[in-house]
Formats: structure tokens, C-alpha cells, sequence
């Protein structure tokens, strides 16, 4: 089976005012780092939109992509800016998935957030969460969200996932955008929260959306075993697990954050693993 790992940034530029996309930077390279460190060997690939040039650009004077991980496959992607509330960046993975998939002959693909680490070799997930039907997840529920919405029982985090072929191709994107600003209104109006303040709300909201997507063509979604795949925001020894941007400084080295500002902003809503 044709296999690969998915990355997809949104990074405008790397100036030094601009905490917030170094710290991305700096959660990318590591993620990027703990992998590669495992000894996988199979196709990276880094899709990315950025005002810079990333395949030159020396981040801290030292770290460069494509010197550093010469295996990485970087793709160059503009993504469509319909979205105007909140993040703006809330469509990119879906737009990078839907267009790898037509570029791209895989059989399945992991894909993965920035804020990842990689304790283990991921390789065997592949084999292990193998049907080409079914999507591979990790559901929870915002309890003090969801107990105020009539939305879905639970619904995905997408910071780490694996999608195959078929179920890319089943999937009706046409409606993400509809669904995503139906349930982010929803989740502002009901939380009292201003939409142009709510980024954590349209970050929700695509999860929930891709969440209904799934159920409406009748994927199975299948939870990851907990020795594979975690949410953590204390470390675990998962082989891959998500700690959430705002942990940064508990989950990377120094070395990679050191001499700019940490956005260590918690999200105003609890989540459970």
C-alpha cells in the first residue's frame, strides 16, 4: 500500500515581529525533527503557503528545511482565502488533502498539525489502521460546549488523522465551507463570543464540520489505540501525540523557541481526550 505523511502550513512570513509564525516555524521543525529521528524513510510532504522563500530561508540562524531534512518534499500551495471570519487558515488542510489527493496517487495518508511529536516510527500505523473505508481519529467532546449545543455527540480533533483515497474522494467539500460557518454562528452566538475574536470557535466548528462530512457518507470513524495516538499537553510516550500550541514551551527544546515571545494563550474552552 502507497503511504505518505501530510503537513499543511500556513506561514505568510518570518519577519521578527512576528512571534506568532516563528513559533509555528519552530513547532514544524521540531515535529519534523522528532520524525525523521524515528528512522522513517517513507514520502514527507510539506505543503506550505508563505510570502518567503522556505526552501533558503535560516530560521535562528541555523535551521533550514531542506538542508536539514533533504528527504522532505515541500509543495508550494496558495490556498483559496474564502473564508473572512476569524483564522483564516481554517480551510487550508482540507484545500492541501483534497488537492494532494488529485495530484498525488496514495492509498492513505497521515496527517498531522505542526504542534506534533513523534516518540516512535509511525510507519505501522499504516498497516495497523489499514482499512481503506474507514477513517482513523481521535474523538472527544468540549463538555462545556457541547452540553449547550444540539450539534454531534463528539466530534474529531484534526490535528492528527488518517484519511485514505476513497474517503477523500467521497467526501463532499463542496458543503465544508457551509457547515463550518453554520456551526461557527452557532458556537459564537450561544457562547457570546464576537466572531472576528473567536478564532478557537472556527477552529471548532471545522472540526465539527468534517465530523458531519464523515457521518454523511457513512465512514466508519475509528478511534486510534491510546499507545499510538494522544492528546497531551503534559508529553506522553505515545508514538505520535498533539500537545496544542499553546504548550509549546513545555514540548519543544528552548533552543527552537528561545528569543521571542510564546503565545501560552489558553483556549476558553475544556476538552477531554
Amino acid at each position: 500500500m502507497n503511504t505518505a505523511i501530510l503537513y499543511s502550513v500556513y506561514l505568510p512570513n518570518l519577519d521578527d515581529k512576528n512571534h506568532h509564525n516563528q513559533q509555528i516555524f519552530s513547532q514544524l521543525y521540531y515535529s519534523l525533527k522528532t520524525l525523521y529521528d524515528t528512522g522513517f524513510d517513507k514520502s514527507v510532504f510539506l505543503y506550505i503557503d508563505s510570502n518567503i522563500d522556505i526552501t533558503t530561508f535560516i530560521f535562528k540562524e541555523k535551521y533550514n528545511l531542506v538542508a536539514d531534512f533533504p528527504k522532505l518534499i515541500i509543495v508550494k500551495f496558495k490556498y483559496n482565502k474564502f473564508l473572512k471570519i476569524a483564522s483564516k487558515a481554517a480551510f487550508h488542510k482540507w484545500q492541501c488533502v483534497k488537492e494532494f489527493n488529485e495530484r498525488f496517487s496514495y492509498d492513505q495518508i497521515l496527517c498531522v498539525d505542526n504542534d506534533t511529536v513523534f516518540n516512535k516510527n509511525p510507519e505501522y500505523l499504516f498497516y495497523q489502521y489499514s482499512n481503506l473505508n474507514a477513517f482513523y481519529g481521535v474523538q472527544y467532546q468540549y463538555d462545556n460546549i457541547c452540553e449547550k449545543i444540539e450539534l454531534l455527540e463528539s466530534c474529531l480533533n484534526t490535528g492528527q488523522f488518517i484519511i485514505s483515497k476513497n474517503i477523500i474522494n467521497a467526501l463532499k467539500f463542496n458543503f465544508l465551507e457551509k457547515l463550518l460557518k453554520e456551526y461557527f454562528n452557532v458556537l459564537c452566538v450561544t457562547n457570546k463570543h464576537e466572531p472576528e475574536k473567536a478564532d478557537h470557535m472556527i477552529w471548532l466548528g471545522e472540526e465539527y464540520a468534517i465530523t458531519k462530512l464523515l457521518q454523511d457518507i457513512d465512514a466508519p470513524i475509528i478511534q486510534f489505540d491510546y499507545n499510538d495516538v494522544q492528546i497531551s499537553t503534559t508529553g506522553t510516550e505515545a508514538t505520535l501525540y498533539h500537545y496544542y500550541s499553546s504548550n509549546t514551551k513545555n514540548a519543544v527544546p528552548e533552543q527552537y523557541w528561545s528569543n521571542y515571545t510564546l503565545n501560552t494563550k489558553e483556549s476558553s474552552y475544556n476538552h477531554l481526550s
